[in-house]
Formats: structure tokens, sequence, C-alpha cells
């Protein structure tokens, strides 16, 4: 971690002892700039500090998400399932817009013409700036008085915030208050004259929102005049603070309703996932080490996704818009694309071991890479990206067989293989990537936004089973074509046959079970059955076809047309699931 400017720092006045704590502990004071560091040196280094804070915090939110549980336990009260799911939306939200923070600080570092960062505080604590130690921890009622008397506003706590305060056992600074200097900088243009800012770099280089998700509550912003920028701060602001009175909908707020709401004691919504895990042979002081064998393997898999989020986040800031704009594009499909798989590792690790014996259980450490830095010439980047792609692919090589992990490491495998072959790589495993698929035996069919796009399915299996990747986002749905005409038998009768023979589930490992429902709907273009493919942020699904009589799949399609039809099929006549992505929308009748 870069802590070149330490000596420069004034010391905040932060909490005292919690036996003595007050308010006047938590709202810092104005912060004072070094007089080694130049007015555009200092905004600088406070850019580069709450990027480093909106990191931190993203970071440990979701880890906090991750520890709560997706399947109820026999004592947990009547609603409480209901509660931990809102809990889990709230926190998902939260720690989404502080990924928008990040961005938007990047792109106020490109229009002060400044360099990037991807930093965050690690292990140990030493910045008078961040809000509280850095700390993976489970969702609890501790954790939570540290989330919120970091997004809280300038207050005077009432009799609540004050009890809340009070659990407090390590010094507290509030993020307000460096946005606060921020701000002040930006506002002085004694201290930033317009010579500073470089308002070109919103077209050419910061993270436009339309394309980085921006919304009314995702504040990606990007930026070229000074006014924009302050907006862009006040934004970020309000949404952690909500404003003088917290407000519906900010950080504050939502952290508050969950501490009510979350049990002092008796249930429990969250796992005893590890306090600070590490992979690490000889780990550091504060952190624990993650030692059941197939756990620390999903650990090592999930630290090299997350620097992979963090290289294609740095590679896509880093080419210019337009002549590069492919690639930009590329590098942030595959950030959402390992984002999702982290998602279900950290969903399938807080409820593996953390050592052989013991009920403690293990998580995601997010343990940040050796280095995050870009090299400079493009064979170089690519080189490193293919070096990670090896050191992933090797990883998983030694992870053992198991039902729930099967498709998750069957669908990387994959992805893997496009990617050395988007970068110009040889594909050591001669993958030829295919438009039409057929069953091979009993193994599953592994669809994709760049895979398979039609799926044979007349054939002579009950059951049949589709492993799809990022469902909802890289691929949309599955729809049933065939060679058949009206009077042939492909009629709404026929399909509403074929949907009510059949039972369909998304299986998304330990995380999720859903029932899918086909659905038959027609238009004056026709009839058609759809096939949804499960709930939307699941990096992959296993979709399971099961015909509910025992008949083949085959025999279903010839049995259904058949009654319906006016003249004899063709023998040969194809039947087929077309898969449609979010490449090539192609639903048509009315969608």
């Amino acid at each position: 971690m870069k802590r070149r400017h330490a000596r420069l720092l004034p010391r905040l006045e932060i909490a005292p002892p919690r036996e003595v704590l007050e308010w006047r502990a938590i709202a810092a004071p104005a912060i004072a700039r070094p007089a080694e560091l130049s007015p555009w040196e200092w905004v600088v280094f406070l850019l580069h500090k709450v990027a480093e804070i909106e990191h931190a915090l993203m970071v440990q939110y979701l880890y906090a998400l991750y520890s709560l549980k997706r399947r109820p336990d026999a004592d947990w009260p009547d609603g409480a399932q209901a509660d931990v799911r809102r809990w889990r939306r709230g926190l998902a939200d939260v720690a989404k817009q502080e990924m928008a923070h990040l961005l938007t600080v990047q792109n106020l570092l490109r229009f002060v013409g400044a360099p990037l960062t991807l930093d965050r505080e690690d292990f140990p604590f030493e910045s008078l700036f961040y809000p509280f130690r850095f700390r993976l921890e489970p969702l609890s009622r501790d954790s939570l008085a540290k989330y919120i008397a970091a997004e809280m506003p300038a207050i005077e706590p009432d009799e609540e915030l004050r009890a809340i305060l009070e659990r407090l056992e390590q010094p507290v600074n509030r993020v307000g208050a460096v946005l606060d200097e921020v701000q002040r900088v930006f506002a002085d243009p004694g201290m930033l004259p317009d010579g500073d800012l470089n308002g070109e770099t919103r077209e050419l280089y910061q993270a436009p929102p339309e394309t980085w998700f921006g919304s009314a509550t995702m504040l990606v912003r990007s930026v070229s005049t000074r006014a924009e920028a302050l907006q862009a701060l006040e934004d970020i602001a309000r949404q952690g603070e909500g404003g003088a009175d917290g407000g519906a909908g900010s950080h504050f707020g939502f952290f508050l309703d969950l501490y009510r709401g979350f049990p002092e004691a008796g249930w429990r919504p969250a796992h005893a996932v590890a306090v600070n895990p590490t992979t690490a042979a000889d780990p550091a002081p504060g952190t624990t080490q993650i030692r059941e064998s197939v756990s620390l393997a999903w650990a090592q898999v999930a630290n090299l996704l997350y620097r992979r989020v963090l290289l294609e986040l740095r590679h896509a800031l880093a080419l210019p818009r337009g002549e590069e704009q492919e690639a930009r594009d590329t590098m942030r499909a595959w950030l959402e694309e390992d984002m999702g798989a982290l998602r279900t590792v950290g969903r399938f690790l807080a409820e593996r071991p953390l050592k052989e014996t013991g009920d403690a259980r293990a998580a995601v450490p997010w343990e940040m890479p050796h280095t995050i830095d870009l090299p400079d010439r493009a064979s170089d980047r690519r080189r490193l990206h293919l070096s990670i792609l090896d050191a992933l692919e090797e990883l998983l090589a030694g992870v053992p067989d198991d039902p729930e992990t099967d498709a998750l490491v069957a669908s990387l495998l994959q992805d893997s293989d496009a990617r050395r072959a988007f970068l110009g790589a040889r594909n050591r495993r001669a993958h030829e990537p295919t438009v039409n698929a057929t069953l091979a035996s009993n193994a599953p069919y592994l669809v994709a936004a760049d895979g398979p796009t039609i799926l044979d399915v007349r054939v002579p299996v009950s059951t049949l089973r589709i492993w799809v990747q990022a469902p909802r986002m890289a691929v949309t749905g599955l729809r049933l074509v065939t060679s058949l005409s009206l009077f042939e038998g492909y009629t709404a009768a026929a399909l509403r046959l074929i949907a009510g023979a059949l039972d369909v589930d998304a299986r998304c490992g330990q995380a999720h079970d859903e029932a899918i429902e086909p659905r038959v709907r027609a238009d004056r273009m026709g009839p058609w059955l759809d096939i949804d493919v499960g709930p939307m942020g699941m990096y992959l699904t296993d979709l399971v076809l099961t015909v509910r009589d025992g008949r083949t799949l085959a025999e279903v399609l010839d049995q259904s047309f058949a009654e319906f039809a006016r003249q004899p099929a063709a023998e040969g006549y194809q039947a087929a699931l077309h898969v449609v992505t979010n490449h090539a929308r192609e639903w048509g009748h009315g969608q």
C-alpha cells in the first residue's frame, strides 16, 4: 500500500475510547493542507483518499452481504426470512453505489489530470482519513454501528444515535469530512484554477454513465466543468449521508434502519464467517487463516477473480473511447462476469468450513494483489491478462469435483477460452466456437453470450440440463423453434401440451433454486414458447428440463405436434431451443 504522504498528514481529532465517546469525536474538524503539497497535489491526494475509502467500503459491505444466510434456520421467527432478503437487497444496492462512487472519483481524477487509483487500505490501519479500521467481518450490530458512524451526516446525535455510537471500540471518522474538503478546494478557483481542469477528458477517457450503469441511484457521473464536478461530489455526499436529516435512500438511513431490525441475540441472520480471512501460509496478526483445503482453493480463485476485476476496470479506463471502444466494452463486460462469479463463490464459501473442524465458516478474503499497476505497452497488457488466465486455470485444475461448483468451473474454463481468443493468443485447448450444439451422452449444454445459439431438444432423454452463463444479463432467454409449419402441428395448443409436460428448475448452486414456468403466447405472427433462464445476478444457472411422465423429449415433441397436425410432419424435422443473448435480441413477436 502507498503511504508516501503519511508523515505529511495532520493529526485529526478522532474518537476517544468508548467510555468517553461524544459527538465531537465523530465530527472531524476541517482538514488542513500540509505545506509540502501544492493545492493541486492536495486535491489529487484527497481524491485518491476518497477513491480508497469508497473501494474499502464496497469490499466490506460485500463481505457483510455474503455473510447473510440464504436459507432460514429452524429457530428463525416469522417474517425473518423476508427481512434478511430485504437486507441482502439493500446491502447489494449500497455496495453497487460505492462502486459507482469509485468510478465517479476516477472521472474526477481524469478531469484534473491526475493518475487514477484503485488502491485501498488493507492491513494494518494507518491513514487518519479512513472512517475506521479495515475489517472483514460478518454483519452484526457492532459492525452496523461503525457503518452508521462513518456514513452519518454532521448532525447532533439524538438519544438513539448516541446509544449506537457508544458501541464503538475503535476511532471513526466521518466520510463526509474528506468530501467536504474536496468540495471546498474544487469550489475555489484560487486553489484549483481553470487551467488545472480538462473537460476534454469527458469524451475521451472518462467512464460515461450510459455504458457504466449510471442512473438516478447509481451515481456514475462524467464531468467537463467545475460546476458538474461540484454537483457530482455533492451527489455522492448526499447519497451517503442523506442530507441534514439522513433521508430515505441514503446509506446512513439504510444502515440505521437495518440496525433497528437486526437481532442483538437469539436467531442469527449471518453465518459465522471468519474475521479478516486470509489464504497466506504465514498469516499476519489480526487475520484468520483458511485451512480447509477446498475452501482454501476457492478462496484463492476468488482472489484471482478480484484481481481481474481491478485489472479490467483499470484497463478499461486507460483506453481512449472511439478508437478503443471495442476493447473498453470488452473489459467492462469481463468485469461484470467476474463480479458475478465472485458473487457465486462468496455465497458458496460462506457455507463452507474455515478449518477441518469447528463451526466457523470461510469467506472471500478480498486480498489485494501484489500490484494493480497497468503496463504501458498493449502487448504487455495482453501478456498480463494471459498470465492471470494461466494462474486461474491452474487453480481450477486443482479444485475437486463437486456438483455445487462443477458448472462454475466449466463456465470459467470456457470463458477463459473466449478471453484468449479475444486477446489474440493461441488457444491451448484448441476450442472451436460453435453455432449449433447437439447433445453428447448426458453432458449438459453450456451457453453464453458468444457460445452456441441453437440447442437440439428433439433428443431421446427425459431430463436435459443447460448451464446458462450470466442469466438475464448475457443470456436473456430460450425460445423453442422448429422447422414445422402450422399444418404440421406447430400451434399454440401443441406448445401448451409441451409446456405442460415439462418441469423446469433453475438451480444456482447453494444460493438459489427457482421453478420456471414455460410461457406460451401468440399474436398475428404465430405462437411461441419461451423459457426463462433464472434470476438475474447469478454467474451461472443450472437449468434442468424434466419430462414429468418419463417420456423422452423427442416423444413429447412428436406426440404433441402430431395431436394438432393436419398433415404428417417431415420425418427429419428439427426442434431446438434458440439461445437469445444481449448481443442479439431476436425475440420478435411483439417483444
